[in-house]
């Protein structure tokens, strides 16, 4: 019984070890972050085709595993809220409608500044 303890406490160990990747520092994160936002908003003002929703799409879900969670709790609401409303956006792809595009865009900048006002406040 005992050895049988001390297995499941060694396997207990090994578990909580291998699933504890490092967190990035809060400047590490905050770079990262700027990085993904920049390469969606640089696509604010020009014209979007179907293959670059496609590609945003893909990246948007490659990089999201790399901000989440956020080294700060308060940060988790805005950014996924952004993360969810650009990767809608750029599923769906309808940037041929000006409105709809200035309503996508208007609505990530405001979850930016909801990550801007945490970071200044708690960073």
């Amino acid at each position: 019984m005992k050895r049988f303890r001390q297995g499941a406490l060694i396997l207990t160990l090994l578990v909580i070890v291998s699933c504890g990747d490092e967190m990035p520092s809060l400047g590490e994160w905050e770079r990262q972050w700027r990085e993904v936002v920049g390469s969606v908003e640089d696509q604010a003002t020009e014209p979007i085709t179907a293959d670059q929703c496609e590609q945003t799409l893909a990246y948007l879900r490659q990089v999201r595993p790399d901000l989440d969670p956020p080294p700060l709790p308060d940060l988790e609401p805005p950014v996924d809220s952004w993360f969810a409303e650009a990767e809608d956006a750029f599923f769906e792809c309808q940037f041929d409608d000006q409105d709809r595009r200035t309503e996508v865009f208007r609505s990530l900048e405001t979850y930016e500044a909801e990550v801007d006002t945490v970071l200044s406040i708690e960073g």
